[in-house]
């Protein structure tokens, strides 16, 4: 689809980053993770809280929406669980008094902090027998990868797409109802 050939770099670098993203993402790993520290959350509220945490602990319900990709009745179930699970809470925004916010709760902010935590952990072993030098390289070239694959460096989603020549149905991650 593409002008790289199948065994070019490019290749090689979307194949390995699917593999990553296609197993840290995966439902089972995720459980395997909240397991190992004790937690007891569904997928989605791993995503949420994890996304959350992210942001500083608090977000619009419409932004927590977008984020994990759900429909915004989804995402009012979910906060309701999340709520009743004392997870989060949900406020009236600072800033504008017609929006709400929702903001880990005590408890919330302690299950991010084991979450990142255990992902700490597992990159911190992954890059156990890197070097430093390696591995500041490495932190490095992600750092600026990462925002340029996201559009976030000038150019834009778009040129991001046609660069990793995806097409697209190849979706990782499915829009819930």
């Amino acid at each position: 689809m593409g002008d790289a050939p199948a065994d070019g770099l490019e290749e090689r670098v979307l194949r390995d980053l699917v593999r990553l993203l296609a197993h840290w993402s995966a439902p089972h790993a995720q459980r395997e993770i909240v397991r190992e520290v004790g937690l007891d959350l569904d997928d989605t509220a791993i995503r949420a809280v994890y996304a959350l945490g992210l942001r500083g602990g608090a977000a619009r319900p419409s932004e927590l929406a977008d984020v994990l990709r759900l429909t915004r009745p989804t995402a009012s179930k979910l906060l309701g669980r999340l709520v009743s699970e004392n997870l989060v809470d949900v406020h009236d925004h600072p800033e504008d008094g017609r929006a709400k916010r929702v903001q880990l709760t005590g408890r919330g902010l302690e299950a991010y902090r084991l979450l990142r935590g255990a992902g700490v952990e597992r990159v911190g072993g992954a890059l156990r027998q890197w070097d430093p030098d390696e591995r500041e390289r490495f932190a490095q070239l992600l750092a600026r990868f990462v925002p340029q694959v996201l559009g976030q460096d000038g150019e834009g989603a778009a040129s991001a797409q046609r660069q990793a020549s995806v097409a697209p149905g190849d979706r990782f991650e499915r829009r819930t109802s």
